[in-house]
């Protein structure tokens, strides 16, 4: 009995080993020699996060797109990093040769858009509709110093109450989209099946005066994603042996 208790001991020896022996040479604790000695390798990996902003053209650009509402404007998202946030970038030019157009506030801008429509599978797909009173109220409940920062972008760099347009001149407004589910959930878009479209409706602008002509020139997409790269730190032991 002895004999069979020792032989299975150093069967089990020989196989604990045969394990160690495994996992040393393999990527989990690698070795290097050097001369009479065995440097461990040991990795540590790092994930490191940063920001990149892309800007994308509308593909469609209705001339009447600020003056009847129901008109609308497409703009194709692709990529394939998580999406942190978007921005609309319009570019707005007052038309009259003698009038320039007052006493507008930041309320007008987001009134500007009826709703959002995000769409995936290149369009056939609504996954989200985020509606005027959406943005209303989100611009509302931000803290105040954060208010005064998007009342600024949404005025065109105006602080003021109000700001304005002059007779044929044109003005660049910034209209950030609030709490999407793209945001929320960092979608990454090239898991989607064809490219997300965001197509935006336009309510058309009653509160111009008679007369007053406000056209749409540029309209851009600007979001940020995230890019997530690695970085591994190799890191050598002293094993004598």
């Amino acid at each position: 009995m002895s004999l069979v208790h020792s032989a299975q001991a150093s069967a089990r020896g020989q196989a604990g080993q045969a394990q160690v022996q495994t996992s040393q040479d393999g990527d989990l604790f690698p070795t290097v020699r050097v001369g009479n000695f065995n440097l461990r390798r040991s990795q540590n990996v790092f994930l490191n996060r940063s920001h990149r902003v892309q800007v994308f053209n509308s593909s469609t650009l209705p001339a009447d797109a600020l003056t009847n509402a129901g008109s609308f404007t497409d703009i194709r998202i692709q990529g394939a990093d998580p999406l942190m946030n978007m921005t609309f970038r319009l570019t707005l030019a007052n038309d009259d040769t003698k009038t320039a157009i007052a006493n507008l506030v930041a309320e007008n801008v987001l009134a500007f858009i009826d709703h959002i429509d995000v769409m995936g599978n290149n369009g056939s797909l609504v996954l989200e509709r985020i509606d005027f009173d959406h943005q209303f109220l989100a611009f509302a409940e931000h803290d105040p110093d954060s208010y005064a920062r998007i009342r600024c972008a949404l005025q065109g760099g105006s602080t003021g109450a109000t700001f304005g347009i002059p007779a044929s001149g044109q003005i660049t407004l910034y209209i950030p989209v609030f709490r999407s589910v793209l945001i929320q959930n960092e979608l990454m878009s090239a898991g989607l099946v064809g490219p997300l479209v965001l197509r935006v409706w336009w309510r058309g602008l009653q509160w111009l005066n008679a007369g007053q002509i406000l056209h749409l020139v540029l309209l851009r997409l600007i979001y940020s994603v995230k890019q997530i790269t690695e970085t591994r730190l190799v890191l050598l032991k002293l094993v004598i042996v």
